[in-house]
């Protein structure tokens, strides 16, 4: 019985090691992908940037649960703050 439990535990900590690893790696890939995607439009003299918005697919990614790009408006938290720092006019997610 011992065993079978035992078993049971490490194919779900094995399980839930992979989703949990993959998931901080998708969001770190997504999050380059976009950060190549604006500094790509700035090159290209484009000043009002349209960006995807990022969701985590588990709560074991850093930005699970936290709020990303508004797609609803330009001058909102923490779209202002992104055009800041990356030096464009306005940002919008999609």
């Amino acid at each position: 019985m011992k065993s079978v439990s035992l078993s049971v535990l490490t194919v779900a900590f094995a399980l839930s090691l992979i989703s949990g690893t993959y998931s901080i790696w998708q969001s770190h890939v997504d999050f380059k992908m976009r950060e190549t995607a604006i500094y790509a439009a700035l090159e290209a003299g484009e000043r009002d940037l349209r960006l995807p918005v990022i969701h985590a697919s588990t709560p074991y990614s850093a930005y699970w649960g936290l709020l990303d790009l508004n797609t609803e408006q330009t001058d909102t938290w923490p779209n202002l703050h992104i055009a800041d720092y990356y030096g464009a006019d306005t940002v919008i997610g999609y």
